[in-house]
């Protein structure tokens, strides 16, 4: 479910609780940004996804990321991340006996073996072709948003722009409604084609709170603490 909210609880389970998903077919990864956690670049998984244990735990204790916002994978998977996550989070505030809790993530991890294996194959078939930045002309719109070229991001390269948060000042790539969600892959091909670099060396760009447009009339609504 991409529109998640908490349930209302103690402090410390919604601290414990912290899931992410996903934008389209590129993993959403901003809420895991925010939290601190350590990411890494795996073009199979959708680009940059999130560090997680076999528990679904990202290097900051206590935050969690399952399904796609953690590579992308499926709704199958999707689905059992998130019970092994869930199961997690019970343990961790004591809802679950260790006993229980061993019994039901080897459970649920036995089922993810072959789903990873499958996701192996498919990754392959997701992951962007170095030559797609060559088929960008002048004229293709790299943002649809702010209705920015191959052109002036080409000029804003050659005046030096080196990585996503710069491009996004220059140019005001990203600055749109899907806050780059659709156009930082297609910028990212276009810079480290352009500079010869792997994409693994563009990180995403910061990110600031509301991870997602707001509208100003619910800000305004909002109860004054």
């Amino acid at each position: 479910d991409q529109d998640w909210r908490p349930v209302r609880g103690s402090e410390e389970t919604l601290e414990v609780a912290a899931v992410c998903f996903a934008w389209s077919s590129v993993p959403s990864i901003q809420l895991s940004q925010m939290c601190g956690a350590e990411h890494r670049y795996v073009a199979e998984r959708g680009g940059w996804v999130p560090v997680v244990s076999a528990e679904m735990e990202t290097t900051v204790p206590g935050v969690l990321s399952a399904g796609d916002g953690a590579g992308l994978g499926g709704a199958a998977m999707a689905a059992l991340e998130g019970r092994i996550a869930g199961i997690a989070a019970a343990a961790r505030l004591g809802a679950l006996s260790p006993a229980l809790t061993r019994s039901l993530l080897r459970l649920h991890q036995l089922a993810l073996t072959p789903l990873r294996k499958s996701r192996a194959g498919l990754g392959s078939l997701i992951a962007p072709r170095p030559g797609l930045a060559e088929l960008i002309t002048p004229d293709t719109v790299i943002c649809p948003c702010e209705g920015i070229t191959g052109a002036q991001v080409d000029q804003a390269l050659a005046e030096g722009v080196g990585d996503l948060g710069q491009m996004k000042r220059m140019t005001r790539a990203g600055m749109g409604e899907c806050q780059g969600r659709m156009c930082n892959p297609t910028l990212a091909q276009m810079i480290a084609y352009r500079r010869g670099i792997g994409l693994d060396a563009i990180a995403p760009p910061s990110i600031r709170p509301p991870v997602t447009p707001v509208p100003i009339h619910v800000l305004a609504t909002l109860p004054d603490e």
